[in-house]
């Protein structure tokens, strides 16, 4: 019995090493990959951001300076806020940012100088209530 308890302590301190050295080999391995750094730039492509916005005077300052803290090349990005029908703070505060941030390329798009809330929106109800004026 004492063999077996020796034979099994034996194994689990082999198992235990042979585990350490495997982690070693990958963490070597892993600090000898090297950075890429690019030494032009690449970025040709121009990006558009389009953020549909209802009701979010809660979360649209906090998605608007994410947003215009990319590391993306200024010029080659723009973010377009699409205001459909908010009746909180959402477009003023978007304005606000807008005026603060003159270098950014924040556009505000008012649905409702668009079309009209009784055409659709985002939230548009197809259900038979709705349709039929009916609530």
């Amino acid at each position: 019995m004492e063999t077996f308890i020796f034979l099994i302590k034996t194994s689990a301190l082999i198992l235990t090493g042979c585990y350490f050295l495997l982690i070693l080999i990958y963490y070597i391995s892993w600090e000898r990959i090297k950075i890429f750094f690019s030494s032009q730039n690449d970025n040709k492509t121009f990006v558009s951001i389009v953020v549909a916005v209802r009701n979010e005077e809660k979360n649209i300052l906090q998605c608007l300076q994410h947003l215009s803290r990319q590391n993306y090349p200024a010029q080659l990005f723009e973010i377009i806020i699409a205001n459909d029908f908010s009746e909180d703070n959402s477009k003023q505060i978007t304005e606000a940012f807008i005026l603060s941030n003159k270098r950014s390329n924040v556009k505000l798009v008012n649905l409702s100088e668009i079309s009209d809330k009784k055409k659709g929106s985002k939230k548009k109800c197809n259900c038979r209530s709705c349709k039929t004026g009916e609530r």
